[in-house]
């Protein structure tokens, strides 16, 4: 008899904006994180730029999707390209590209980048690549979307230190950090 709003706001209940995949092998986990990558870039580019409708961003502020494996390649062949895939294929993102190779043309700015590492929309701020899992080049961006394939695989870490300052492989919880 209760809602979930009822239940964040006045019984403790956590409102997790995180979505942690477990599932068995050949189920296509890779391929449904490029799907919900999909949905959230479309949602994201017909929402306002996020600058314009909160003070707490500024808008010089770039959004990061990030795809990570154990290896760049990996990130590349098992999650980048079912994204890439998505975003070349869908009639709703071929409409849109055209759309702004039109307005791109008519006022003679970039609006958008798409090549086969990163995809950029400079109008919304977004951005979008895969990665290896070097815990230097994960932390300081902003991010939207991250996707981490083979969590269980990475390195823990070792001790009681959060960061192993001997490798540039990122620990699982530098990872996900």
């Amino acid at each position: 008899g209760r809602t979930k709003h009822d239940l964040i706001q006045n019984h403790g209940l956590r409102d997790y904006v995180e979505l942690v995949n477990v599932l068995g092998q050949r189920s296509g986990k890779s391929s449904s994180a490029g799907l919900y990558a999909s949905y959230l870039t479309h949602w994201y580019l017909k929402f306002p730029r996020l600058a314009s409708v909160t003070t707490a961003m500024q808008k010089s502020t770039e959004l990061t999707a990030t795809f990570v494996s154990l290896t760049f390649g990996k990130a590349f062949s098992l999650l980048w390209t079912p994204y890439s895939n998505i975003i070349t294929d869908s009639k709703w993102f071929c409409a849109y590209h055209e759309m702004l190779d039109r307005h791109a043309e008519k006022y003679g700015i970039e609006l958008y980048r798409k090549k086969d590492e990163y995809i950029k929309y400079f109008h919304k701020g977004l951005k979008a690549y895969p990665s290896g899992p070097k815990s230097q080049t994960l932390r300081g961006d902003t991010r939207w979307f991250a996707a981490i394939d083979e969590l269980g695989l990475f390195p823990l870490p070792t001790g009681n230190d959060e960061e192993d300052e001997k490798s540039d492989r990122a620990n699982s919880d530098e990872a996900h950090k």
